[in-house]
């Protein structure tokens, strides 16, 4: 497993960088500005939108890229050496899948990484730590870390996390559907994309009608879940697994033809 995420990885690794690139630009720009106290400058505005438009976009621009990887060699006229592999399908789906995660929660604590030391810097540029910026520093910390505070941040983070995974799981069942039954078909990738609206508009019915109440709350980390996020959570991931295990079926199932 661990061979096959680092050929993923590699193969992905020029557009990683590049997008590492753009970001590390736009931080460079900013961290110049913030410097020479240049607030108000145009320079100052772009490094704010490429840090954030970067950052915001990198994860989901790399699995875009890990399923157009996907198709691509499930669609190839050297499709066939992908069926004369050791590893099942389930490993070599698994290592994409594994692959998508670990670059979203790296994306992800670079994101937060940069959002902190920005903020930080800007308060020692602009007010500097004194004793009463300190304490309102303070103040937001004891504020983001109250329970009510926490629970939302958690919810969000695991509902960010777990619509994710079904988007691309979603979006593997598509094309493992189109590459076994319409392969070189013509017009397979408009029946992807109905294929994908169709079974995300099964996913969202189902997640939206769960008998959960947000008001009741369940324990975790020190703080609390409502009930209808954690059910939403846990059935998104349930049917990311669904998706995954019947893509990996069906691709077997088309090695062994």
């Amino acid at each position: 497993m661990m061979h096959l995420i680092k050929y993923e990885w590699k193969k992905t690794l020029f557009l990683k960088l590049f997008l590492l690139a753009v970001v590390l630009i736009g931080e460079a720009i900013f961290l110049f500005c913030a410097f020479t106290r240049d607030f108000d400058s145009l320079a100052m505005n772009v490094s704010i939108l490429i840090l954030s438009l970067g950052l915001m976009l990198s994860p989901i621009i790399s699995i875009l890229q890990n399923l157009s990887l996907l198709h691509r060699e499930l669609n190839c006229k050297e499709a066939y050496m992908l069926y004369l592999t050791p590893h099942n399908s389930f490993t070599i789906l698994g290592a994409k899948w594994i692959l998508s995660l670990v670059e979203t929660v790296i994306w992800t604590a670079l994101a937060v990484a940069f959002a902190t030391i920005d903020t930080l810097l800007l308060i020692h540029v602009t007010v500097g730590f004194t004793p009463d910026v300190m304490s309102r520093v303070n103040e937001l910390v004891q504020v983001a870390l109250t329970p009510k505070t926490l629970q939302i941040v958690l919810q969000l983070c695991f509902l960010f996390f777990a619509g994710l995974l079904q988007f691309e799981s979603i979006a593997v069942i598509a094309i493992v559907l189109q590459a076994t039954f319409l392969h070189w078909k013509r017009g397979s990738g408009f029946v992807i994309l109905v294929l994908y609206l169709l079974l995300m508009y099964l996913s969202t019915t189902i997640l939206m009608h769960l008998p959960l109440s947000s008001y009741m709350l369940f324990p975790f980390a020190g703080s609390y879940l409502s009930m209808r996020a954690l059910g939403q959570v846990l059935v998104s991931l349930l049917l990311s697994a669904a998706y995954f295990v019947i893509s990996s079926l069906l691709l077997e199932k088309k090695r062994n033809i």
